[in-house]
């Protein structure tokens, strides 16, 4: 129940207070006195806005009161009472600013403050409805008593939906419809597209391929055991060719031995009778011979050393020209290795050693380092071969000067030893000539075995003979061994194509078997928004129904009060074509309100339709504001309508608003009673008058 209204500087109002009781409270006035601009204050201080704000017929600046001057804020304050809490509302209105200050505190204690937004929302929850279905369905605008018949048909049905908030379901039900519809575009698209991808042909070609693939790697099994046959052959070929070669070489050798062994005995024959010759020179002549090659080798020795320091020395060289040739070695190879890290380098931005990315400045200063260090290994591979060619010639030089000492020393030797020898065989000619008949018997021992294995390298010519054939034969082999190869990566290549083939068509059957699967959720889906969609039409239906059958109850309640004439029994409202209609019982017949009732009986049926819709849908605030309800009624039924507001409706709803210019509504009154007054032609601020109140 709404308790009390304060308005500073609102429209033509400077300051105004009004008490309302249950009941019907009346505000009576001539026009422009500032009725109406009451029950906009009133609704703007639940809700935040009113109709003429909402449809942008003023703005928040037009509110303010501009005369006699121009008012800086204007502000409303409201007491309602629910739940026996009483709840204050706060709102005020800075020129050009909008609305500044806002509260909302329930028996003093503050709620919310926060904003304009937040202050409407709580009260709607308090309240149970919205500016919607108060503007609609409990505040009638003036002369807007039958706003639902000014409404053109076909957008009845729609203005009366979004007030019951079906048109939600509406909505809903158009976006399922939608939805379903691309959800259908989609899977026909899909359907459309797996058709493409794969088709029965490609799940023949799968099969062939398969088989294709199982009898490739049959014949790959047989030419891998072909493979190992043939390289089987290969080797025992290669083994007999070998033997044979090797025979070929034993009878070379053979024959070289011959030779070697007829020079031999030919060797012995003159060493026999030299040394007889040499027996006898020695016998004469040693001395002076062995003396001038000791003479020799001494000044030889003199200059280079003996034969052992020449050896050591020798050995020393010979290191020092290996240390050196695997300097250089190690420095041509570290040469060879900075040569390609500088090629790399150059290349690519990255280190060819960690393979991190190289700036520009560090990648040029590698560079640079290499370069330099390649620079030094070329000097040191320069300076190291001119040390190896010096130590290579020290070497020669010191080979040659070891090989004339060691031989003048074995000569010296020989010499020394020949004289003894020459003495020996001088006092012991018998005995050498038996030795030397030994000798003979051991060369002629040698000869009759290389004659035997002459022979046997006789018998070896027929193998030699063979050796082509044999030649001829590993070629064969290794020619067919080639071929199985060859074959054997041709089937390779074939079975890995055909394998990719395999591999592509088979991930087509799987996209196709998902792109499937998924048609079918398409289509699963679809039937469910569909049948979602019949519910929320249902649903719809039901919802009006309900709506439908809560109206006509209240107004079959209501009528026979509003309208105690026998010629119309009731009203009803009813859906024809998709659409709401307003309809009056006859005696005989239900007829349409509009076009075959008078203009007071049109007006008192949408008055019972009013109440009906603030009965159904604002039955926990138990409110009706009518602004001017008299508007096409006769003397008679202004009366009627008195007596039904002060004894009849207040057994319906607790408390109404009337807002009138006619006095014999007056008499309707059992709350409050204001009359405002107001001097338009001076512009004066509207005067509040109490006529009469319940404590009057």
């Amino acid at each position: 129940m709404i308790a009390r209204l304060k308005i500073k500087n609102w429209r033509s109002h400077h300051e105004s207070e009004f008490k309302f009781a249950k009941g019907v409270n009346v505000l009576i006035g001539i026009m422009g006195s500032g009725k109406s601009s009451v029950m906009d204050a009133l609704c703007y201080a639940l809700f935040g806005t009113f109709p003429a704000l909402q449809q942008r017929k003023l703005k928040l600046d037009d509110i303010l009161r501009d005369k006699p001057n121009q008012a800086i804020s204007a502000s409303v304050e409201l007491d309602f009472v629910k739940d026996e809490a009483v709840y204050t509302v706060y709102r005020e209105i800075a020129l050009e600013k909008g609305t500044r200050n806002v509260e909302l505190r329930k028996n003093g204690v503050l709620l919310e403050a926060e904003n304009s937004q937040a202050v409407t929302e709580y009260v709607e929850k308090i309240l149970h409805l919205d500016y919607d279905i108060f503007s609609r369905a409990v505040y009638a605008e003036q002369n807007q008593l039958d706003y639902f018949l000014e409404l053109p048909k076909g957008q009845r049905m729609a203005q009366i939906d979004s007030l019951l908030k079906i048109n939600t379901y509406e909505d809903a039900r158009k976006t399922v419809t939608s939805l379903a519809n691309k959800i259908d575009a989609e899977r026909e698209t899909k359907e459309y597209d797996s058709k493409a991808l794969f088709s029965a042909a490609d799940e023949s070609t799968i099969a062939r391929l398969g088989a294709e693939i199982s009898d490739t790697q049959k014949e790959a099994a047989r030419l891998e055991a072909e493979r190992i046959n043939a390289e089987n052959l290969l080797e025992q070929t290669r083994e007999s060719l070998e033997k044979a070669r090797a025979a070929r070489e034993s009878k070379a050798e053979i024959e070289r031995l011959e030779s070697e062994s007829r020079g031999l005995e030919s060797t012995l024959e003159i060493l026999d009778h030299e040394l007889k010759l040499i027996a006898k020179k020695l016998a004469e002549n040693n001395k002076d011979g062995a003396d001038a090659e000791k003479e020799t080798l001494n000044k030889l020795v003199e200059k280079f050393g003996n034969s052992k320091e020449l050896s050591a020395k020798l050995k020393e060289t010979k290191e020092q020209e290996i240390s050196f040739e695997k300097r250089i070695e190690r420095a041509e190879t570290k040469k060879e290795y900075l040569g390609h890290a500088l090629k790399d380098i150059g290349e690519s931005d990255n280190c060819p050693l960690c393979k991190s990315h190289l700036d520009p400045a560090k990648k040029s200063k590698l560079k640079e380092g290499h370069a330099h260090e390649i620079s030094a290994l070329e000097s040191e591979i320069k300076e190291l071969k001119e040390k190896l060619r010096e130590t290579q010639k020290s070497y020669f030089e010191t080979e040659s000067a070891h090989e004339q000492i060691a031989v003048l020393e074995t000569e010296v030797a020989t010499a020394e030893e020949s004289a003894k020898i020459a003495l020996q065989i001088g006092q012991d000619f018998a005995s050498r000539e038996r030795e030397l008949s030994a000798k003979r018997g051991e060369i002629d021992a040698k000869l009759k075995a290389l004659a035997s294995r002459k022979s046997e390298l006789e018998k070896e010519k027929e193998e030699d003979a063979d050796i082509k054939k044999l030649e001829a034969d590993y070629e064969n082999v290794l020619v067919a061994t080639e071929k199985t190869k060859g074959r054997l990566s041709s089937l390779s290549l074939l079975k890995a194509e055909k394998a990719e083939r395999l591999a592509i068509l088979e991930e087509k059957r799987k996209v196709f078997t998902v792109a499937v699967k998924e048609v079918e959720s398409l289509s699963r889906i679809k039937r469910s928004l569909e049948i979602f969609s019949g519910a929320l039409l249902k649903t719809q239906e039901e919802l009006r129904a309900e709506f439908i059958t809560i109206v006509n109850e209240v107004m079959a309640e209501i009528w026979p009060t509003l309208y105690p004439y026998g010629d119309f029994t009731n009203v009803k409202l009813m859906i024809e074509n998709r659409d709401y209609v307003l309809k009056a019982r006859t005696t005989s017949e239900w007829v349409n309100v509009e076009g075959i009732t008078s203009g007071g009986e049109r007006s008192l049926a949408a008055l019972a339709l009013r109440i009906a819709f603030s009965l159904a849908l604002a039955r926990n605030l138990g409110m009706l504001v009518l602004d001017e309800p008299t508007h096409n009624l006769d003397t008679n039924a202004v009366d009627e309508l008195a007596i039904t507001l002060r004894e009849r409706l207040p057994n319906l709803i607790d408390q109404i608003f009337l807002i009138t210019h006619e006095e014999r509504l007056e008499s309707a009154v059992s709350g409050y009673l204001y009359r405002l007054e107001r001097n338009k032609e001076l512009d004066e601020p509207t005067k509040v008058v109490l006529i009469a109140s319940p404590e009057l």
